[in-house]
């Protein structure tokens, strides 16, 4: 099992497999396990702390592509409308999986504004309008879909069962 979780965690080791994490000097205020700590986990503590550190990832990743985004409007020109629509619909997802719907559906809303008939934009509104029980604006981005693209299953399951 020791070497499973060394193997598991081989990237958070340092350089040459050295016995503990390799830590810049940003990170040394870390609480740091040392594989010898490792080995008193049980199988099940060991999948605990896997899971945990892949939420805390992705929890990160979220933040850090959320940031970019918005970096990235910053610096493109108003005149490349379609690159700044998909801009906004990228940082409305992000936000989306922060739990910020409210945000998201700004930047959903600043989307279509840029590119009026941009589906996945739409989409992802009318799903946040749903999300944050406005049933109305919901149907009425679905219809929108509809018309755009009429055979769209997902479009067509959700437009008839609001």
């Amino acid at each position: 099992m020791g070497t499973e979780v060394n193997y598991i965690f081989q990237d958070a080791l340092g350089p040459s497999g050295e016995n503990t994490p390799y830590l810049s000097s940003d990170e040394s205020d870390c609480g740091v396990v040392t594989n010898s700590e490792d080995l008193q986990l049980s199988k099940e503590e060991i999948e605990e702390r896997k899971t945990k550190v892949l939420e805390i990832k992705e929890k990160g990743n979220i933040l850090f592509r959320c940031h970019l985004y918005s970096n990235a409007l910053k610096f493109c020109p108003s005149i490349f409308t379609e690159e700044r629509s998909m801009l906004y619909n990228n940082r409305a997802a992000a936000k989306g999986k922060q739990g910020k719907n409210e945000s998201a559906l700004k930047d959903c809303t600043k989307a279509l504004e840029l590119n009026p008939t941009y589906f996945k934009a739409l989409m992802r509104r009318a799903k946040l309008y749903e999300e944050l029980d406005q049933l109305d604006k919901a149907l009425a981005d679905y219809k929108e879909l509809h018309e755009l693209e009429p055979t769209n299953v997902e479009v067509n399951l959700t437009f008839f069962l609001i």
